[in-house]
């Protein structure tokens, strides 16, 4: 009987024949505190969560265990009967403050009754009695990142719910690069500092367009003199740390994009076979009546400052050897930087998707193609936020919020075309005009500005900034309907 009472007394798992093994109990081993867009709970919300792990070759019953996020009340929120987790497998317990006890959403998922803290705090898991902590962080576990998620061994930066941790944790974040100088139009000379305030960490820099890491770009070591257009990004590095996300930031020196050259070291003298064109065309530039003036109509629209990887642009698969190559495929991740010429609005810088623009536009023999930019959650921000338009005095307001956004080199009455057909002179104003009346009026029509743009600091011309009329589109101004919006276009482009 003494022998019966023991085994009864003491939890064993039978692994074979001949072994008997004391099971093990069951971990914290992975936790969610600001959770935007990894697991949804059975209510279709991103909430917090807690994934709990059992280690054991069978399933363990967690019926009377605790969970809790207070020190002083050990018993704050009990699991519900015959809670299982299944040999070696996980479960997710998602964190939402519900006050009905033993809440369970549509697929049977458990919710707590208090919810968990980004900045950080106490959490623990406890046994049976109500007493015993089988795991706690304590005094509390450490700021938590949006999408991110941590246990004990450090932050995981590929969360991976119900689930085996995927990859090496990291032991923290390095902290953000500032830039002592902010982007912006630049007449005089200056020293550009770059600092972060990690301690130990490593700055590397670009200004090419490319990404920085340890394996490309330059070690930032001292200030970098900044006399002419250049575009800076930078990220800093540290070891067992994730490193900082690309900063990016554009100078524009009006005065240098004059003396822009034909051709340049790193620069292709063809685009898709034909010769490459890069200068501003010096019968303008040193004509007296326009001499005096072109420094002016630089600064008189706003800049939007394009870096890219020179091979994603120039080289065999990039987009300006290929401009007549299309979809997916053919889509470019850039940085985007709007640099407005007045006071009165607000710069940006964003990561995207760009690809060539058009139809006709894209034939090789027109030297200024069309873009087009994807704001996608794999670049970074799903969508652009910004006021990018101003708001007609009698038509529908402009929504702030963009998936797409043309870049239009104003083909069809461009300078580019007129020796081609359908217009002796350039006419810019034609499609944004009719849409400026249209809106006016009271309709429905695009909203659009004219801007200056650059790809890896050279001055690629006035460029037409405007909506993709399209499904999104229509959603943005109208709203979700019960029947999908129909986008026609002349073609699949």
């Amino acid at each position: 009987m003494q022998t019966i009472r023991f085994i009864l007394q003491v939890t064993i798992l039978l692994i074979s024949p001949f072994q008997l093994v004391k099971a093990e109990n069951v971990i914290i081993s992975e936790i969610m505190a600001d959770n935007e867009s990894i697991i949804q709970d059975g209510h279709g919300n991103y909430s917090d969560w807690i994934e709990i792990k059992n280690p054991n070759p069978i399933n363990f019953n967690l019926t009377g265990y605790f969970l809790t996020d207070d020190q002083s009340n050990l018993r704050k929120w009990i699991f519900p009967d015959q809670t299982i987790i299944g040999p070696n497998g996980y479960l997710i317990i998602f964190a939402t403050g519900q006050e009905e006890p033993n809440h369970t959403d549509p697929q049977g998922n458990p919710h707590t009754n208090f919810s968990l803290k980004s900045e950080g705090e106490y959490l623990a898991l406890i046994g049976p009695d109500g007493e015993e902590a089988i795991q706690q962080f304590s005094t509390h576990y450490p700021p938590i990142p949006k999408d991110i998620s941590y246990n004990k061994s450090g932050y995981f930066l590929e969360p991976s719910p119900g689930g085996p941790n995927k990859g090496e944790p990291v032991q923290g974040f390095v902290k953000d690069t500032k830039f002592s100088v902010d982007r912006g139009i630049y007449h005089e000379p200056f020293k550009l500092n770059i600092v972060s305030e990690t301690e130990g960490c490593s700055i590397y820099y670009t200004m090419d367009g490319s990404v920085p890491d340890p394996s490309n770009g330059k070690a930032f070591i001292e200030p970098v003199s900044i006399s002419s257009t250049a575009i800076v990004r930078a990220a800093a590095f540290k070891d067992d740390f994730a490193p900082t996300n690309i900063d990016t930031h554009s100078y524009i020196f009006p005065q240098s994009t004059l003396k822009q050259p034909n051709v340049g070291p790193g620069l292709p003298r063809s685009w898709a076979g034909k010769p490459a064109d890069y200068e501003m065309d010096p019968e303008i530039v040193n004509d007296p009546n326009y001499s005096d003036k072109i420094i002016t109509a630089l600064e008189a629209f706003p800049s939007l400052s394009i870096a890219i990887k020179q091979e994603d642009f120039y080289g065999s698969k990039g987009l300006y050897q290929n401009p007549k190559s299309q979809g997916d495929g053919w889509e470019r991740s850039v940085s985007v930087e709007f640099i407005p010429n007045n006071e009165n609005e607000d710069e940006f810088q964003i990561d995207s998707g760009m690809r060539i623009q058009g139809g006709s536009s894209r034939n090789p023999d027109i030297p200024k193609h069309s873009f087009s930019l994807r704001f996608r959650k794999e670049y970074g921000n799903a969508k652009l936020r910004h006021p990018l338009f101003k708001n007609s005095p009698y038509g529908i307001s402009a929504v702030e919020e963009f998936d797409y956004l043309q870049l239009r080199g104003g083909f069809n009455f461009g300078w580019t075309h007129r020796h081609y057909y359908q217009a002796k002179h350039a006419q810019y104003n034609r499609d944004q005009f009719a849409n400026d009346l249209f809106l006016d009026m009271g309709n429905i029509g695009v909203h659009g500005r004219w801007t200056h743009l650059y790809i890896n600091g050279l001055y690629w011309g006035v460029y037409h900034i405007h909506e993709r009329p399209d499904a999104d589109y229509m959603e943005a101004y109208f709203g979700t309907s019960s029947k999908p919006y129909d986008a026609i276009n002349s073609n699949s482009a």
